[in-house]
């Protein structure tokens, strides 16, 4: 319940009491009271309490007839009983009284009536007609009601009061009519039309009374109605009439007035402090004022406010006027109509509020309608301007808020700009600068024909707004001093007239937005089109500008220069935007102020996610002169300019921290047009151009735009980041003095050509990632004069060039100098006096029709780490030319380029099979003899090279150039001449680099025409190798003498000419052989070299030259033939070793080579064959290009020597030269062949056998180890022969030996495959077990340590429950199985349980560990296991810390042990204790003594370490052999001492010779393995049949023990079962996993260590099934055996 109810409710009891008191003492005094009851009454009685009157009618005539109440001035009580009377055509008339009161009581009679709508009222009068005349009269709940029918012919007035003085409380007053006026009464003087009047009174409406009145027949004129709590309907009020609450004495006290459905003319309604006032359907006509006051509320609803004057009255008030702080005005559905020159209608202030819910103004001229100050808030929705011209809709003389929701306003009157008026006007006065805050929120308004509106120090807010207008010579809206305003969701559609204008402060007019004095302007969402001559904003004075996701589509600048968005010291933000198909003349979209006083005026302009689109500007779209702009996700496409794009330019001489900043940007399809080639960069027709500006472009693509060039810097800093560049013609860059960074360029698949690239002069750049591909180039691509070049990544790849400039063309800007007006050569990277680095970079598969890069005029030019690979150059072109400079080239790879000859296909084709053949011996002399006959001389030599330097210095250094083809040039890679007397100033640098398969005309890689000083000559440390010269200079073509040292200090192999092999021309040195020895009995071939002095063979020789071949000295010692033998075929083992295929090969070759030249010496072999005793033999040589073969035709198989001397060298040189003989021995039979019995040849053994170096004669082959074959000799899988014997042949290692002496691993090598290497071929000593380890990690040592030290200290603490344990038993199964498997690849894990270094196969702890180093870890770990083992320090560490650990630790312990370990110390306990821990450590030491007494068969070395000397004399050795013969003498008196001492052990001698009897067993397993190393055939099937037997005893003696009366008891089998259950459960596991790893599956796996990995799974399987049965179903079986 409001407080509100409260109130009134105490009202009413007021006022009750009052009257009650009233009545009482009327009771006790009686004065002048008349009684009416219509129930008990009589109009024939007196009229007192006792005797009523029943009819109100009866008051007239009492007071008629009784003057003396009227007169005396008495008070007069009219006191009407509780009921309904219906008085028809009856009048109540109270004329002339002074003080006179309508009451009601209470009679007995009366309770009975029950009427529910009587609530507030008792008294229910019907039909009266009520006449108050010159009285004052007080009317209590009575409730009046009338209906003025069609019967009612007189039309008497209802009521009338006049001149008096009326208070109504709690009363009600209804009255209807069915007609209002008599249609048939033409009587024009009546009063019909008027039915109730009050006239010159004061009338009081209290306490819920109300006026109804049906068609506003009800008219007060000049009347004072002051009302409280009550309501008012249908009444008329006129001629001045006011309207005010009750006034009392009560200052605080509310009121509340409704007024409803009436007519109020030409009226005044006050409000004082707290009041209500309530207007429904109401109309206002002519005058009307309202003033709000001392927090009140007036609400007028649906109501009318009519002004039919021309002019509003001199001296005119606002028509409502709202003061007083929290007062408030509601409007709803009010229509203010015919205002003229109205100064104001509703004026507020001090923190009064007006809410406004549906308001029209209409035909209304030059007013202002709102005037707020004081803080004052004005909220209106949904406000209709209709027929309004030069209005001012809101005036804020001081800090107010406004809210205006869905305003509508007309269209333009007659075509004149902007004549509804302003929307909002601000006071300027300079004071209010200091006070609060306007807010002013506008939503979903349609602006049209708006004029100015000015904002001054507010937060103003446009939503949803549509502004129509014509811009003239004001600006349309404006924001001073400090203003913020949003506008999100506006259409603008503006018509410029003159597009304004002003001065170069900025003071310019014609905006639709003015900025000044740090003053915000935010849009959002705004739509501006369809606009001529449009100016958008004008921001002055540190203000900031915000624009986004907006739309500017089809807009005309103004011609006069004046931008569209104009800067003076101010920021601008642009985002998410499109501005579409704009045209300019003569203006700029974005520009800034330039230099105002010589300050320049600096401002921040950002654009970000916008797109300007299908767009033209005659001059630059952005004119920035000292600004800082930054740019980000532009898309700038089909834009046209005659200058710039974008024009920032700083023209004074120093530089200013103006920034430009481009980021995420696409600009494609822009273009400039009618551009004129000039030598000014100011005239250049550019897409940017800046000066004195630092410039950063990211991430940006350029692509089909046409620009000369795109960029232009002068002055400038740059850097660009992540540029594509794709499809554009004209050119990219051009810099004059500036400096600056481009990274990650890519110009990509550009199918246009373009002028250039890029251009510099007098400028440092430093390039990152340059990448260019699949590009088709003309004429040039980078020019650099006066430059500082940097190039780190560059990637020139795929891309295709031509030249379209001939001698006679003129080169075009700016590419001016050389000769006659064009440079010497036309190259994609022209580079003038220029310093460069090419760091990083990739030329590869191009296609050049033009020059890859001209150096020249002092440039030095650098180039690291790069590619030129599959580049095609055709006819007068090449890749580098390096004139009067300096080229270095350090680790760059230049790889299969080819040089082309148009019209020469076929003389490249040829020369092309030449350098493919040149790997080739014999193919290479075939080839060459039919080119020979077919080689064309009659061809252009073509001076340039891959390389091409005049007159300068190069330098190349571990750099690799292969696969060249240039074979119509001097020299294939490089070619390096002069034509300057000063020569001997160029230096000529090459080291460190590989120069392979090249070729070229002369040279196959390098053309040398020039002398060089020794000083500055270096060539050392390089590989050159089947490179192809095809006159002379396979390698190397020196016109002058080159020092002598470049054959020693460097490598040259299989460089030819066309003749044959030759890397440097000169005289004979010396004749050569390719071999020194070769084995008798059989014809071989002998290749013979003629060298010159570089140690290269002399191509240009050639011919037929008589070869004499002498016996110097034969040996018939068969044993020197042997030893001859053996070491010939130890050699060839190793070649064996490496290759097992060369002797196959190589034999195939000679019988090839044998026959292709049998023609030319085989006269002279017949005759020597028949006669080996001949001390000298003739043959033919026959030589080309200074390399000759010769058949060596003795075929005894004794050993001898002979010499080889070439009788004629008439037709080889001029000049007469000593050739020393050629020494060449016969060392026997070849492999595997055997000498005849007349030792005149050699011979294979018969199918199935071969020679023996052993016995000397031939051997039948063991088929299971071998196959013999005559050369066919080789191994079986798991075999290895040594010397080629096959009477020295061994089984290898399990695994280890493949066919023909390979090994399994390729990490295995030497004999038996039992050595090992790393990825270098460097021997390793390291093994894990017997297979080769690939990983070394030192650090695994410290787990390893770990394990076993807690595995001490288990042993330890559970020591006396050790015995008869699980524990003790599957230790001992594990290391069972860790010595049978020892051998097999892939076991992991196992040895670690035989106490060993090894522990997961394929890893080492380092390279160098032996065996003897890994033995020495395993005793000393053994060592500290068993005095760890044997102490009590475990326990006594749990007993230290006993209190900390208690509950956490020593309780699950204590629980396991079932007491303390430490008092279990009884002899027997550790006798027992003692017992285990033998068991568990037996096998460990005995395999690690047994293991130092096992050798290798084949060599005197340890079996398991082929590094160690067997039975040596190391310390070590030594040591290791005592402690090894200690540890097995010890376990042999330890085992007798037990056996002797039994009874300590409280055990029966038969379960002791039961443990012996198992340890003898696993002695046998250890033996057997250590012994069998070398042949395991039969050791799997022994160890099963040992298995076989010791099940049977074990069985065999369980049930022994059973059937004994001694152990008939329960707890005996019991204790039977326990010890033995266990034990047969392991030993079944043993045998099954023996049987799997003899099976078929196993030993068919393919590769071995699925052999061992399958085996050390299932031992594990076994062990984890079993445990998983030990705790389901053992327990549970004890425990029922116990039962």
């Amino acid at each position: 319940m409001s407080i509100l109810f409260f109130v009134k409710l105490i009202i009413i009891i007021i006022i009750s009491i009052s009257i009650l008191i009233i009545t009482v003492k009327s009771q006790q005094t009686p004065i002048n009271n008349i009684y009416i009851n219509s129930i008990d009454g009589d109009d024939n009685g007196s009229g007192t309490i006792n005797d009523p009157y029943k009819t109100i009618c009866k008051i007239n005539q009492v007071l008629t007839t009784n003057t003396t109440i009227i007169n005396s001035k008495e008070q007069l009580i009219i006191n009407i009983a509780y009921g309904d009377y219906n008085n028809s055509q009856c009048t109540l008339d109270l004329v002339n009284l002074y003080d006179t009161s309508i009451v009601t009581y209470n009679n007995s009679n009366s309770n009975n009536i029950n009427n529910n709508n009587k609530i507030l009222y008792n008294v229910f009068i019907e039909n009266i007609v009520l006449n108050i005349i010159n009285s004052t009269i007080n009317i209590n709940r009575v409730e009046f009601s009338m209906n003025n029918s069609s019967n009612n012919s007189n039309n008497e007035l209802s009521m009338i009061i006049r001149n008096s003085i009326v208070i109504f409380n709690c009363t009600s007053f209804n009255y209807f009519s069915s007609i209002t006026n008599n249609s048939n009464n033409n009587n024009s003087n009546s009063n019909s039309s008027i039915d109730n009047m009050i006239i010159n009174s004061t009338v009081s409406i209290i306490n819920n009374s109300s006026f109804k009145m049906e068609d506003n027949n009800f008219k007060l004129l000049n009347t004072i109605i002051m009302i409280d709590n009550s309501m008012i309907q249908g009444i008329t009020f006129e001629n001045l009439a006011t309207i005010l609450p009750l006034q009392e004495e009560e200052e605080e006290k509310s009121y509340n007035i409704i007024i409803d459905n009436s007519v109020l003319s030409d009226c005044s309604i006050s409000t004082f402090f707290k009041s209500q006032v309530i207007i429904r359907n109401t109309e206002f006509l002519f005058f009307l004022k309202i003033n709000i006051g001392d927090s009140s509320i007036v609400s007028i609803m649906e109501s009318k406010v009519y002004n039919f004057l021309k002019l509003s009255p001199l001296g005119q008030y606002p028509i409502i006027s709202v003061y007083g702080n929290g007062t408030t005005l509601e409007l709803s559905d009010v229509k203010f109509d015919g205002f003229k020159f109205f100064l104001n209608f509703i004026v507020s202030e001090s923190s009064s509020n007006i809410i406004i819910n549906g308001i029209t103004f209409s035909n209304c001229i030059s007013s202002n309608f709102f005037t707020l100050s004081s803080g004052s808030n004005l909220s209106i929705e949904n406000i209709n301007l209709l027929n309004t011209r030069n209005i001012l809709l809101v005036n804020i003389e001081s800090s107010s808020n406004v809210f205006i929701k869905n305003i509508k306003s007309n269209n333009c009157f007659d075509g004149s700009k902007n004549s509804i008026g302003s929307l909002v006007k601000m006071s300027s006065a300079s004071k209010y600068y200091q006070l609060e805050t306007s807010n002013i929120v506008i939503e979903n308004g349609s602006f049209k024909c708006f004029g100015t509106s000015l904002f001054r120090n507010s937060m103003v807010t446009f939503t949803n707004i549509n502004i129509s207008m014509i811009v003239g010579n004001l600006n349309f809206i404006t924001l001073l001093d400090n203003t913020n305003m949003v506008m999100s969701q506006v259409q603008i559609q503006t018509n410029g007239i003159n597009g304004g204008g002003g001065s170069g402060d900025g003071s310019r007019n014609g905006y639709l937005f003015y900025l000044n004095n740090l003053s915000i302007l935010n849009i959002q969402n705004l739509y501006y089109s369809l606009s001529n001559y449009a100016l958008f904003i004008l921001s002055k004075n540190h203000s900031v500008v915000i624009v986004g996701e907006s739309n500017f589509r089809y807009l005309q600048l103004p011609p006069n220069g004046i931008s569209f968005i104009e800067l003076f010291q101010s920021d601008l933000v642009i985002s998410n935007c499109i501005f579409d198909q704009l045209y300019s003349t003569g203006s700029a979209l974005i520009s800034d102020g330039g230099v105002v006083i010589g300050l320049p005026l600096v401002s921040n302009i950002s654009i970000d996610s916008t797109s300007i689109l299908n767009s033209y500007c005659q001059t630059p779209m952005f004119e920035i002169s000292y600004s800082n702009f930054y740019i980000n996700k532009l898309t700038m496409q089909y834009c046209t300019t005659e200058s710039q794009l974008m024009n920032l330019v700083n023209f004074n001489s120093i530089w200013y921290d103006s920034e430009l900043v481009i980021e995420n940007s696409v600009f494609s399809n822009n273009q400039g047009i009618n551009y004129t080639d000039t030598d000014s960069i100011f005239l250049t027709n550019s897409l940017l151009f800046f000066r004195s500006t630092l410039l950063t472009i990211s991430n940006c693509t350029f692509q089909k735009n046409s620009f000369y060039p795109t960029i232009t810097a002068f002055l400038g800093q740059f850097q660009f980041n992540e540029i594509s560049f794709q499809n554009n013609t004209g050119s990219f860059l051009y810099l004059e003095s500036s400096n600056g960074e481009i990274n990650r360029f890519s110009m990509i698949e550009n199918e246009f050509p373009i002028d250039y690239l890029f251009a510099f002069s007098n400028s440092h750049v430093n390039f990152t990632d340059l990448n260019l591909q699949s590009n088709y180039f003309f004429n040039y691509l980078l020019y650099c004069y006066f430059c500082y070049l940097d190039i780190n990544g560059f990637n020139y790849s795929d891309n295709s060039v031509v030249t379209t400039i001939s001698s006679n063309n003129v080169f075009p800007f700016p590419f001016y100098g050389g000769i006659n007006g064009y440079p010497i050569y036309i190259a994609q990277f022209i580079l003038q006096s220029t310093n460069a680095v090419f760091n990083n970079f990739n030329i590869n598969d191009n296609h050049f029709f033009s020059n890859l890069m001209f150096i020249e005029e002092k440039s030095t030019i650098t180039f690291i780490n790069g590619f030129i690979n599959s580049n095609r150059i055709q006819e007068n072109s090449t890749l580098f030319i390096n004139s009067n400079s300096i080229i270095d080239f350090e680790n760059i790879t230049i790889y299969s380029n080819d040089f082309t000859l148009i019209s020469s296909s076929s003389n490249t084709n040829n020369n092309n099979n030449n350098n493919n053949n040149n790997n080739n011996n014999n193919n290479n002399n075939n080839n060459n003899n039919n080119n020979n006959n077919n080689m064309d001389d009659n061809f252009n030599i073509y001076p340039n090279s891959l390389i091409d330097c005049l007159n300068s210095n190069l330098s190349i250094s571990n750099c690799n150039m292969s696969n060249n083809n240039f074979p119509f040039s001097r020299g294939g890679v490089v070619s390096f001449w002069s034509n300057s007397l000063s020569y001997v100033n160029y230096s000529f640098l090459i080291t460190s680099s590989d120069f392979i398969n090249n070729t070229a005309y002369m040279g196959g890689s390098l053309y040398i025409d020039s002398q060089i000083n020794s000083n500055l000559f270096l060539f050392n440390g390089n590989h050159l190798l089947n490179n192809y010269g095809k006159q002379s200079g396979g390698a190397i073509y020196s016109s002058f003498p080159s020092p002598s040292n470049i054959n020693t200090d460097n490598h040259l192999l299989n460089n030819y000419c066309f003749y044959g092999e030759n890397s440097l021309s000169s005289s004979l040195k010396e004749i050569p052989t390719n071999i020194t020895s070769i084995y008798g009995g059989e014809v071989s071939m002998i290749q013979i070299m003629f060298i010159n002095y570089y140690g290269q063979i002399s191509t240009d020789i050639f011919g037929s030259f008589n070869t004499t071949i002498t016996l110097i000295n034969n040996n018939n010692n068969n044993n020197n033939n042997n030893n001859n033998n053996n070491n010939n075929n130890n050699n060839n083992n190793n070649n064996n070793n490496n290759n097992n295929n060369n002797n196959n090969n190589n034999n195939n070759n000679n019988n090839n080579n044998n026959s292709s030249y049998s023609n030319s010496s085989s006269s002279s072999s017949d005759n020597n064959n028949n006669n080996n005793n001949q001390l000298s033999i003739f043959v033919n040589c026959q030589v080309i290009a200074g390399q000759g073969y010769l058949l060596f035709p003795v075929t005894s198989s004794i050993p001898g020597n002979y010499s080889i001397i070439i009788n004629d060298f008439v037709n080889v040189t001029s000049s007469s030269q000593s050739i020393g003989a050629i020494i060449m021995e016969t060392i026997g039979c070849a492999p595997f062949k055997i000498s005849t019995i007349d030792k005149t040849s050699c011979q294979y053994c018969s199918v199935g056998s071969a020679p023996s170096k052993t016995s000397g004669k031939c051997e039948v082959c063991n088929g299971n180890q071998l196959t013999c074959l005559n050369l066919e000799v080789y191994t079986l899988d798991g075999f290895y022969m040594l010397d080629q014997d096959v009477l020295k042949v061994y089984k290898c290692p399990f695994d280890l030996c493949l066919t023909n002496n390979t090994c399994s691993s390729k990490w295995s090598n030497g004999e038996l495959c039992f050595n090992c290497i790393d990825e270098n071929n460097q021997q390793v000593i390291a093994k894990s077990g017997i297979q080769c380890c690939t990983v070394f990690q030192p650090l695994l040592l410290l787990p390893i340590l770990l394990v076993y030290l807690l595995f001490s200290l288990s042993l330890s603490l559970f020591k006396y429950k050790l015995y008869g344990s699980l524990f003790v038993k599957v230790i001992v199964f594990l290391q069972v199985n860790s010595v049978v498997f020892y051998s097999y690849s892939g076991i992991s894990l196992l040895p670690i349980f035989r106490i060993s270094l090894d522990t997961i196969q394929g890893i080492c702890l380092w390279k160098t560990l032996d065996y003897n180093h890994k033995v020495l870890a395993s005793f000393g770990i053994i060592i500290l296991m068993i005095l760890i083992s044997l102490s009590d320090i475990t326990v006594k560490v749990f007993l230290l810390y006993r209190s900390s650990l208690k509950g956490f630790l020593l309780k699950p312990i204590i629980r396991i042990l079932g007491t303390y370990p430490i008092l279990n110390n009884n002899e027997t306990s550790k006798a027992r204790f003692r017992w285990s821990l033998f068991q568990i450590m037996f096998i460990p030491l005995l395999f690690n003594s047994i293991s130092l007494f096992i050798s290798n068969p084949i060599s005197n070395s340890l079996a398991l370490d082929p590094s160690i000397s067997f039975l040596s004399n190391s310390k070590l050795q030594i040591f290791l052999f005592t402690v090894s013969i200690l540890t097995l003498v010890a376990i042999v008196i330890y085992i007798v001492d037990i056996i002797r001492t039994r009874g300590i052990l409280t055990i029966k001698a038969i379960h002791l010779w039961l443990d012996l009897v198992e340890m003898t067993r696993l002695s046998i397993f250890v033996i057997l393995q250590l012994s069998m190393f070398y042949n395991m055939n039969y050791f799997m099937n022994i160890i099963q049949s040992l298995q076989l037997v010791y099940s049977i005893l074990l069985l065999l003696f369980t049930n022994f023990l059973s059937s004994k009366k001694k152990f008939s008891r329960l707890s005996m089998k019991n204790e039977l079962h326990i010890n033995y259950n266990s034990k047969i459960i392991l030993n079944f596991f043993q045998s099954i996993i023996f049987i799997v790893a003899d099976s078929s599956f196993i030993q068919s796996l393919q590769q071995p260590s699925y052999k061992g990995f399958y085996i050390t799974s299932l031992i594990f399987s076994l062990l984890f099934i079993y445990f998983i049965y030990k705790s389901l179903f053992i327990k549970k079986s004890n425990k029922k055996r116990i039962n």
